[in-house]
């Protein structure tokens, strides 16, 4: 059965908490998983939205991995009061950065990249660390809401493959090898490491992810080489 599965078995795409595929309310269906002990998902469409129980979902319903840092997303439920109730609980500075904040965690829905990077900049005590905490808690909360910022590529990459959203707290400064693996993170360029204990195996990495930076200095200063 195993040697069934691994070489004969029909390959199927694993979702990490935002997903598509075939058996959802239509052809641009967002599937999330809300990371509940039942597998239910929400299946988005642009004429609204629906639960589904995950005991009774086909065999072609989006599949989604799941790690001991992931906590559950609450049951949605329909209301009319919008997104306004969510200004109260971010620090920014006008409207339009609100809007844009919005328009970010509306990207952050896509199954797909690419994904524009959050930089959230401002002294200190102006809320940045709480508003990282926030934002990713609307989409992909964990119990380890922000990390501190990796040191080499690697790292990053290992972050990624655990999460949909990565915050990163309190940044200082960003060195030009790692704006770059967040550049590739964030459009989908791909990762190859090598394989721990070998010389010649490498781990491949190809997905996009959504990134929340935090700092003090402006982190975003330095062009694109």
């Amino acid at each position: 059965m195993i040697g069934e599965a691994l070489f004969e078995g029909e390959r199927r795409e694993v979702f990490t908490r935002i997903g598509s595929g075939p058996d959802t309310l239509g052809p641009q269906s967002i599937v999330l998983d809300l990371g509940r002990p039942d597998w239910s998902t929400v299946h988005i469409t642009s004429d609204g939205w629906a639960i589904r129980n995950g005991a009774i979902q086909s065999k072609t319903a989006p599949r989604f991995k799941r790690t001991p840092s992931m906590a559950p997303l609450p049951v949605p439920i329909k209301g009319t009061a919008g997104i306004d109730l969510l200004r109260p609980f971010v620090n920014v500075a006008t409207d339009d950065d609100f809007r844009l904040m919005v328009g970010w965690l509306m990207g952050c829905l896509r199954p797909s990249g690419p994904y524009p990077l959050l930089i959230l900049t401002g002294e200190q005590g102006s809320a940045k660390s709480t508003t990282s905490k926030v934002l990713r808690a609307l989409v992909d909360p964990s119990t380890l809401a922000t990390r501190s910022f990796p040191s080499d590529e690697r790292d990053l990459v290992i972050a990624a493959q655990g999460a949909h959203v990565l915050a990163f707290d309190n940044l200082s400064k960003v060195k030009p090898a790692m704006a770059d693996a967040l550049c590739r993170l964030a459009t989908g360029g791909g990762f190859a490491t090598r394989k721990l204990h070998s010389d010649a195996d490498e781990v491949l990495f190809d997905a996009t992810r959504p990134v929340i930076l935090n700092g003090i200095p402006d982190l975003a200063e330095r062009a694109d080489q």
